[in-house]
């Protein structure tokens, strides 16, 4: 009888004690995928994925994925998909959609890549619930169904992934599965351009560009300024005809050269439109506009007062001017006349100056002016923020010299800051904010507090706080894997994972 009892309690512990022995297995496992430990994951993970384990399954079919490219390596990463799947998984079920719909480590099987999807949108993963609202809207594996995209794309647009707010939004304005909504749409719209989508900044340039020509050429270039060709050829267009802006010929070539240069092939004949244009004007002509355009003034001088230093106001000084040479008196005329005032001394010329004592009263003009010299060189640098996210480069920065970047910055930082980072160091662009506010605020939301930064910018359509995570590396694939260790997944799949020089060749001074 006790015998049987020690058994009966020996079966009710083991799943407590395998529970036990497991956990110590399914940490090593979560840290070595979390380090980029490659083989260690591995070792770690698939010994747990065998047996059933649908954590270890999903680290194991990630490490796959993201750090080898050959067929075996991608078979190995669907295996393991369909065990986490069995397990219940929903971020697993969107992968193995991914992987039947474009092939990657077995056949294109739309029905198998549609069941996934669904399987992971009815446990709310918003990136299955725009993938499979696409095929419905395409009517591609699934019959055509613009109510049941417009469902699943809106679900997955308000849970924060930006290309379904564009395409949420264009459905909005067609009226495409939904009744007609202008507003909304565009908000929809406008939302994804400000988080960096270029095709949304493509949209708007187009929609604003019978209604505000400013805001038109504001989302072209922004657009622009992250390549895209069809926002390039658009500004070629205006500036050729002068479409409500002047005609600027060079500028015309300039981006039509650009667009060319991305492979846009209509941009390629607009080029040669524009060469012969030019080649029809005159030497004399081109110098003349060249030579007027070097007159104008870089800076307004609203924008002057704003980003120039200016000088403490001194109290006004008597200066008494004395010369070697001076003018003579006039002759007295004849009583009753009064006297002629004296002349003038002619203005002596550069190559024969008189010279000149200078007295004056206090502070002194040339200690002054000495002085100022040498504070000039210790101004900070100020720079022109207009236009920040716009494409449109700055015309003038007084750039310090360049300086090591600190191990670990986080917080409010300047332009130049971002200006001196290497540009090859990919940076993960998460949100732009209007008040600072609204930024203490998302950091709070997403613990992102001592590891994002973030700096102003001022725009046509207002100023906003560019909220940014620095990844350290220069490989997009790691830059990718270091954001999704450091920040929440969910802020990482709707972010503009970008290289630092090509947000500083946005906002650099032009050279």
């Amino acid at each position: 009888m006790r015998l049987i009892t020690s058994v009966i309690a020996a079966i009710t512990l083991l799943p407590a004690l395998c529970l036990a022995a497991a956990q110590p297995a399914q940490d090593a496992c979560r840290e070595a995928f979390q380090t980029n430990m490659v083989e260690a994951a591995l070792a770690a993970c698939e010994p747990l994925a065998e047996q059933g384990d649908g954590e270890a399954a999903f680290l194991a079919a990630r490490t796959y994925s993201l750090h080898f490219d050959d067929f075996q390596s991608q078979a190995n990463a669907l295996k393991w998909l369909k065990v986490a799947r069995q397990a219940g998984l929903a971020e697993a079920g969107y992968y193995l959609g991914l992987a039947y719909q474009h092939g990657q480590g077995t056949y294109i099987d739309l029905d198998k890549a549609i069941d996934a999807y669904r399987f992971s949108a009815n446990r709310n993963n918003p990136h299955a619930q725009r993938n499979l609202g696409m095929l419905y809207k395409e009517g591609n594996g699934v019959p055509r169904d613009g109510a049941k995209a417009f469902e699943l794309i809106s679900r997955s647009a308000k849970a924060g992934i930006i290309d379904s707010q564009l395409t949420a939004g264009v459905m909005l304005l067609r009226g495409e599965g939904v009744e007609k909504d202008e507003r909304l749409g565009h908000s929809w719209i406008k939302q994804a351009a400000v988080a960096g989508n270029q095709d949304a900044q493509l949209a708007l340039g187009i929609m604003y560009s019978d209604l505000d020509i400013e805001a038109s050429i504001n989302w072209y270039e922004q657009a622009a300024a992250q390549d895209n060709p069809y926002a390039l050829y658009h500004l070629a267009i205006l500036y050729l005809k002068g479409l409500r802006v002047p005609q600027d010929l060079q500028k015309a070539r300039e981006y039509a050269r650009h667009s060319a240069e991305l492979g846009h092939l209509s941009s390629s004949t607009l080029l040669q439109s524009i060469d012969e244009r030019l080649a029809q004007i005159s030497p004399e002509e081109r110098a003349a506009k060249a030579e007027a355009e070097a007159a104008k003034p870089v800076l307004t001088d609203k924008l002057k007062s704003e980003l120039i230093p200016q000088p403490k106001h001194t109290p006004k000084t008597k200066v008494v001017i004395k010369t070697t040479t001076p003018p003579k008196p006039a002759k007295p005329a004849a009583a009753p006349k009064p006297p002629k005032p004296a002349k003038p001394a002619k203005p002596a010329k550069p190559a024969t100056p008189p010279k000149v004592t200078v007295a004056v009263a206090s502070p002194p003009v040339e200690k002054t002016q000495e002085k100022a010299a040498k504070k000039a060189p210790e101004a900070t640098a100020k720079v022109s923020t207009k236009n920040l996210t716009s494409g449109k480069r700055l015309t003038s920065i007084s750039k310090p010299a360049p300086v090591a970047a600190p191990q670990t910055v986080s917080g409010l930082q300047s332009l130049e800051w971002i200006l001196l980072q290497p540009g090859k160091e990919y940076l993960t662009q998460l949100v732009q904010l209007a008040t600072l506010e609204q930024v203490d605020a998302y950091i709070r939301q997403h613990k992102l507090a001592g590891k994002v930064i973030y700096f102003p910018a001022r725009t046509q359509l207002g100023d906003v706080y560019i909220v940014l995570f620095r990844t350290g590396v220069t490989r997009i694939k790691k830059a990718r894997i270091i954001s999704r260790k450091a920040l929440p997944a969910s802020l990482v799949d709707s972010a503009w994972i970008r290289p630092f020089n090509s947000l500083q060749k946005a906002v650099g001074p032009a050279q």
